[in-house]
């Protein structure tokens, strides 16, 4: 989904609003292909469980992810 170059890019970013846009969609593919999302964000990006937690639920404070 993601290149390497750009996935390093993002999370060295951090979460910034582009960062939390790629965890959206990939949290939502997952969801849609019956994947455990939150995996699918941490597996995706290559980030500890406890990072993805977190840019989770900033996509969803800040509105970029229903939930």
């Amino acid at each position: 989904m993601l290149a390497p170059k750009e996935r390093d890019r993002l999370v060295v970013a951090s979460p910034t609003d582009e960062t939390l846009l790629w965890v959206a969609r990939i949290y939502v593919i997952a969801e849609l292909a019956g994947d455990p999302p939150a995996k699918a964000v941490r597996e995706s990006l290559g980030i500890p469980e406890s990072t993805a937690n977190n840019w989770i639920r900033r996509a969803k404070d800040r509105g970029i992810l229903d939930g």
